[in-house]
């Protein structure tokens, strides 16, 4: 059990009470935020940049789908018609994500969104000391 100093009215309180006795603030609430805080920095200092896709990727895919149509037709004829379907299924996915640009919106999305979080890190910094301070 250790003393604190309440940020609003300056006198030293248990940091086990639950609000000040003085003043009535609320400074377990303020605590968390700061606990939250340090976690989320923490959190966004640590966060990797993401993993883009590329149409190279929609290209492999492309071709096992072939591959898939070719050995389901040529080679393996009880199992043509599950060969074909996947191949297929495959095939028009991709094809239909080249023509709607999904690739580039989702890579564009998610490299905003890192961009962002990153940016966002002096900020919260800013905040997290202004709190830490008024207990000082």
């Amino acid at each position: 059990m250790a003393l604190i100093k309440c940020p609003d009215c300056k006198s030293e309180i248990s940091d086990s009470a639950k609000a000040c006795p003085n003043c009535g603030c609320d400074f377990q609430a303020i605590l968390r935020q700061i606990k939250q805080k340090r976690e989320y920095i923490e959190y966004l200092e640590h966060l990797e940049k993401p993993i883009l896709k590329s149409f190279s990727g929609l290209s492999i895919l492309f071709y096992l789908g072939a591959i898939l149509c070719f050995i389901g037709k040529l080679y393996i004829p009880p199992l043509s018609g599950i060969f074909l379907l996947i191949g297929g299924i495959l095939l028009l996915s991709n094809i239909l994500a080249l023509i709607r640009g999904d690739v580039r919106k989702e890579n564009k999305a998610k490299l905003n969104a890192y961009l962002q979080a990153k940016n966002s890190i002096p900020e919260l910094k800013n905040e997290l000391a202004k709190l830490e301070a008024r207990f000082k």
